[in-house]
């Protein structure tokens, strides 16, 4: 893929970004579309983009190191495996949350119930 401007091969970086832009204009534009929070939804995007470069899908890969096959594959799983651990995590921590903020509404509507019901029998024995 060549740049626009200057004509020259864009980078695996450059073509990883712009998707990645795309990608998240899309979510903030639909924001309201589905459930869950624009951030979840942004940093999924963020890790598909990331596991999508590292797996060429964007051109090709370039590693800074190198390292057998043996110790490459060691590193992906383990990779894979804590990236699966964290992702997990984070489900579960959002539904704690989500959870934790139900209860808080349904224990105000609850207070401003018993202060509906409790006032009328208060004025009564104590007037103003």
């Amino acid at each position: 893929m060549e740049s626009p401007d200057t004509k020259r091969q864009r980078t695996t970086a450059e073509v990883a970004a712009e998707h990645l832009r795309a990608e998240v204009e899309v979510i903030r534009q639909f924001r309201h579309a589905g459930s869950g929070f624009v951030e979840l939804k942004i940093d999924r995007a963020v890790a598909r983009n990331v596991l999508r470069e590292e797996l060429g899908e964007f051109g090709q890969y370039n590693l800074d190191h190198h390292i057998d096959d043996k110790k490459r594959d060691i590193l992906l799983v383990n990779g894979r495996r804590d990236t699966a651990l964290a992702a997990q995590a984070a489900v579960s921590i959002h539904e704690v949350v989500l959870g934790l903020r139900n209860l808080i509404w349904t224990v105000i509507v609850l207070l401003i119930g018993l202060i509906v019901m409790v006032a009328p029998m208060a004025m009564k024995y104590w007037p103003l």
